[in-house]
């Protein structure tokens, strides 16, 4: 189970140089950023008003965070046709094997998908999120003969008995994201497709799972 800190988690701020120093002091396993492009280079933000922002962080900068406390990234891409970038940035700290994309991940970024790996969201399949679904959400993501596509990222709302009992028959790997209440946690969590769980109180997923808090 991959415990990942949310954005900004613990009220830390989205993106911001506050939340990757908190971050260092917890045994997570990853952090999540939102990545977009302006003029070329690649930076940290979850709108595009972010990017006005003087103070805002290049990826190459979070990256740096990443290397040295050992995380895995989860780089939410905010649009088409930033994989391939992301994971040029990654190979220059030698860390894109530490990258797990989310987010507006397209079926023509998954050819440049050589690194790393994507848990994909909804948008990105002609099906519902639903139960009856997952044989043709699965069968979908094996015709890209992209062993790099591990599963799917959705809302942990989604993750009903039978949706995740489903998964779980077909070896679909979930990715959940924003559990923020310590009981749904604990649920979503149970469910053996679960292998990630994104949330602002990633102490208390920590502790859920019997684990150190903090390093």
């Amino acid at each position: 189970m991959i415990v990942t800190a949310h954005g900004g988690a613990l009220d830390t701020g989205r993106n911001t140089l506050t939340y990757l120093q908190k971050m260092c002091k917890f045994n997570i396993d990853a952090i999540e950023i939102d990545i977009r492009r302006m003029f070329g280079k690649l930076y940290l933000a979850h709108t595009p008003f972010d990017l006005l922002n003087p103070k805002k962080l290049s990826l190459a900068e979070a990256f740096i965070f990443v290397k040295e406390n050992g995380w895995s990234v989860n780089c939410d891409v905010k649009f088409i046709g930033l994989v391939k970038p992301v994971l040029e940035e990654a190979g220059k700290t030698g860390i894109e094997d530490k990258v797990i994309f989310t987010g507006s991940v397209s079926p023509h970024d998954v050819k440049h998908l050589n690194a790393g790996c994507a848990y994909l969201n909804a948008s990105f399949f002609p099906y519902k999120m639903k139960a009856e679904n997952v044989p043709k959400i699965k069968a979908f993501i094996e015709k890209f003969g992209n062993p790099r596509l591990k599963g799917i990222n959705i809302n942990y709302r989604k993750i009903t008995d039978e949706f995740a009992d489903a998964c779980q028959r077909v070896n679909l790997d979930i990715s959940a994201y924003t559990v923020d209440v310590f009981e749904h946690i604990e649920r979503v969590v149970k469910y053996p497709a679960v292998v990630n769980v994104t949330t602002n109180i990633h102490h208390k997923a920590l502790q859920i799972l019997g684990r150190e808090v903090r390093k």
